[in-house]
This record gives structure tokens, C-alpha cells and sequence, in this order.
């Protein structure tokens, strides 16, 4: 998972991730620079192991992760 994908730092460090055969959530709030952004790492790559989610708010407690607009929670 990979907050701030969509440009700059994040989406290198996401491509640099799928590049290596990891699978990658592009995490950020524009659903069209998600889209763009996970079709672009996909071409490049030749991997198709990376998503988008949308969401606004990332809150770290403890072992949980809790992301504002999406239904539910990732545990670390």
C-alpha cells in the first residue's frame, strides 16, 4: 500500500515496487490520477498486480490501519 501514488515520490516508489514483482494498492483521493496511474505502472511494467483505492484520511492505531471512505480495516 502506497499513499500519495498518483505522483511525485509515491508513484515512484509504487512503480519501483511493481517493477519488482510486488503487489502494489495505489492509494489516493482522485479516482481518474488512480486510474491513470495504475494503467501507466501496468503498461510499463508488463504487471497487472497493482489497484487503486480511493480514500481521504489514513489513521495508524496500533496495529490497525483505518482508512476514512473505504468499509473496513487492513491489520499491519
Amino acid at each position: 500500500m502506497v499513499t500519495g501514488a498518483t505522483s511525485g515520490i509515491g508513484e515512484a516508489t509504487a512503480f519501483a515496487l511493481v517493477k519488482q514483482g510486488a503487489d502494489v494498492v495505489v492509494v489516493g483521493r482522485n479516482p481518474r490520477k488512480g486510474a491513470d496511474t495504475v494503467n501507466k505502472i501496468k503498461s510499463k511494467t508488463g504487471n497487472s498486480s497493482v489497484k487503486f483505492l480511493k480514500t481521504s484520511l489514513l489513521i495508524l492505531y496500533g496495529d490497525l490501519l483505518l482508512l476514512k471512505h473505504w468499509d473496513g480495516l487492513l491489520f499491519r
